[in-house]
Protein backbone atom coordinates (compact mmCIF):
# COMPACT_ATOMS: atom_id res chain seq x y z
CA UNK A 1 0.00 0.00 0.00
CA UNK A 2 1.38 3.32 -1.00
CA UNK A 3 0.78 6.14 1.40
CA UNK A 4 3.84 9.19 -0.10
CA UNK A 5 5.33 9.91 -2.98
CA UNK A 6 3.21 8.03 -5.77
CA UNK A 7 -0.31 6.25 -4.96
CA UNK A 8 -2.89 3.57 -7.05
CA UNK A 9 -4.61 7.08 -8.71
CA UNK A 10 -1.43 8.87 -9.85
CA UNK A 11 0.55 5.77 -11.15
CA UNK A 12 -2.48 4.14 -12.36
CA UNK A 13 -5.14 6.38 -13.35
CA UNK A 14 -6.07 9.25 -15.85
CA UNK A 15 -7.89 12.64 -14.92
CA UNK A 16 -10.56 13.49 -16.83
CA UNK A 17 -14.32 15.66 -17.46
CA UNK A 18 -16.75 13.01 -17.05
CA UNK A 19 -18.46 14.67 -19.90
CA UNK A 20 -20.80 13.21 -22.48
CA UNK A 21 -17.86 12.32 -24.67
CA UNK A 22 -16.70 10.04 -21.56
CA UNK A 23 -20.63 8.81 -20.90
CA UNK A 24 -21.01 8.00 -24.46
CA UNK A 25 -18.48 4.77 -24.13
CA UNK A 26 -19.91 1.80 -22.56
CA UNK A 27 -18.42 2.59 -18.57
CA UNK A 28 -17.78 0.22 -15.95
CA UNK A 29 -18.69 2.19 -12.78
CA UNK A 30 -20.47 1.54 -9.11
CA UNK A 31 -20.11 3.10 -6.00
CA UNK A 32 -22.46 0.40 -4.09
CA UNK A 33 -24.98 3.71 -4.06
CA UNK A 34 -27.50 3.16 -6.36
CA UNK A 35 -27.93 7.21 -6.10
CA UNK A 36 -24.76 7.92 -6.97
CA UNK A 37 -24.53 5.46 -9.59
CA UNK A 38 -27.29 6.88 -11.22
CA UNK A 39 -26.03 10.48 -10.81
CA UNK A 40 -22.63 10.06 -12.24
CA UNK A 41 -23.69 7.77 -15.28
CA UNK A 42 -27.23 9.37 -16.25
CA UNK A 43 -27.08 12.84 -14.26
CA UNK A 44 -23.96 14.55 -14.68
CA UNK A 45 -23.83 15.71 -17.78
CA UNK A 46 -27.59 17.70 -17.15
CA UNK A 47 -26.34 19.19 -13.61
CA UNK A 48 -23.14 20.33 -16.01
CA UNK A 49 -25.30 21.85 -18.04
CA UNK A 50 -27.07 23.71 -15.87
CA UNK A 51 -24.03 25.01 -14.81
CA UNK A 52 -24.65 23.50 -10.80
CA UNK A 53 -21.76 21.59 -10.80
CA UNK A 54 -18.67 19.70 -12.77
CA UNK A 55 -17.96 16.23 -12.51
CA UNK A 56 -14.83 14.29 -13.03
CA UNK A 57 -12.81 11.12 -12.41
CA UNK A 58 -10.17 8.88 -12.22
CA UNK A 59 -10.10 5.79 -15.14
CA UNK A 60 -7.69 3.32 -15.35
CA UNK A 61 -4.86 3.78 -17.97
CA UNK A 62 -4.68 0.47 -19.01
CA UNK A 63 -8.70 0.16 -19.32
CA UNK A 64 -10.09 3.88 -19.79
CA UNK A 65 -13.89 2.65 -19.43
CA UNK A 66 -13.36 1.82 -15.71
CA UNK A 67 -14.27 4.28 -13.74
CA UNK A 68 -12.01 4.35 -10.33
CA UNK A 69 -13.82 7.20 -8.83
CA UNK A 70 -15.63 9.98 -9.53
CA UNK A 71 -16.58 13.43 -7.94
CA UNK A 72 -18.40 16.65 -8.76
CA UNK A 73 -17.13 20.30 -8.01
CA UNK A 74 -19.76 23.16 -7.13
CA UNK A 75 -19.07 26.81 -6.35
CA UNK A 76 -20.09 27.54 -2.79
CA UNK A 77 -19.11 29.91 -0.13
CA UNK A 78 -18.06 30.27 3.32
CA UNK A 79 -20.02 32.39 5.67
CA UNK A 80 -17.05 33.90 7.85
CA UNK A 81 -19.96 34.95 10.69
CA UNK A 82 -20.24 31.49 11.22
CA UNK A 83 -16.53 30.18 12.08
CA UNK A 84 -15.25 30.30 15.57
CA UNK A 85 -13.11 33.46 16.18
CA UNK A 86 -9.84 31.97 15.98
CA UNK A 87 -10.81 30.49 12.22
CA UNK A 88 -12.40 34.19 11.09
CA UNK A 89 -8.86 35.90 12.23
CA UNK A 90 -6.85 33.50 10.07
CA UNK A 91 -9.32 34.09 7.49
CA UNK A 92 -8.80 37.73 7.44
CA UNK A 93 -5.33 37.76 8.62
CA UNK A 94 -4.01 38.68 4.91
CA UNK A 95 -6.86 40.33 3.26
CA UNK A 96 -7.09 44.50 3.88
CA UNK A 97 -9.87 45.74 5.45
CA UNK A 98 -11.65 47.25 2.65
CA UNK A 99 -11.49 43.95 0.97
CA UNK A 100 -13.20 42.27 3.63
CA UNK A 101 -16.65 40.13 3.08
CA UNK A 102 -19.33 38.27 5.08
CA UNK A 103 -18.96 35.70 2.30
CA UNK A 104 -15.69 33.86 0.94
CA UNK A 105 -15.67 31.69 -2.11
CA UNK A 106 -14.90 28.06 -1.93
CA UNK A 107 -14.98 25.12 -3.63
CA UNK A 108 -17.69 22.40 -2.64
CA UNK A 109 -16.77 18.44 -3.21
CA UNK A 110 -20.64 17.94 -3.92
CA UNK A 111 -20.62 14.51 -4.57
CA UNK A 112 -17.66 11.53 -4.27
CA UNK A 113 -17.93 7.63 -5.32
CA UNK A 114 -15.29 5.08 -5.38
CA UNK A 115 -15.91 2.37 -7.51
CA UNK A 116 -16.69 -0.89 -5.64
CA UNK A 117 -14.04 -2.75 -6.90
CA UNK A 118 -11.31 -0.59 -5.70
CA UNK A 119 -12.51 0.24 -2.03
CA UNK A 120 -10.16 -1.42 0.96
CA UNK A 121 -7.03 -2.01 2.88
CA UNK A 122 -5.07 -2.49 -0.69
CA UNK A 123 -5.95 1.03 -1.97
CA UNK A 124 -5.04 4.26 -0.41
CA UNK A 125 -6.91 7.79 -1.65
CA UNK A 126 -6.84 9.72 1.63
CA UNK A 127 -3.75 12.34 -0.25
CA UNK A 128 -4.36 10.90 -3.78
CA UNK A 129 -7.22 12.19 -4.78
CA UNK A 130 -6.68 16.02 -4.91
CA UNK A 131 -7.98 18.73 -6.81
CA UNK A 132 -5.71 18.59 -10.50
CA UNK A 133 -4.06 22.56 -11.02
CA UNK A 134 -6.20 21.73 -14.55
CA UNK A 135 -9.09 23.00 -12.73
CA UNK A 136 -7.64 26.22 -11.24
Amino acid sequence: MKHAAGGFISDNCTFQALDAALLSKNLSFSCGDEDLDDFFLDSSENYNQQLSGKSFCYCLKEKPETIVCAFTLSNSSVDGKNLPNSRQKKLTEYIPFEKRMKNYPSVLVGRLGVNEKFKGERYWYGTDIKCNKALV
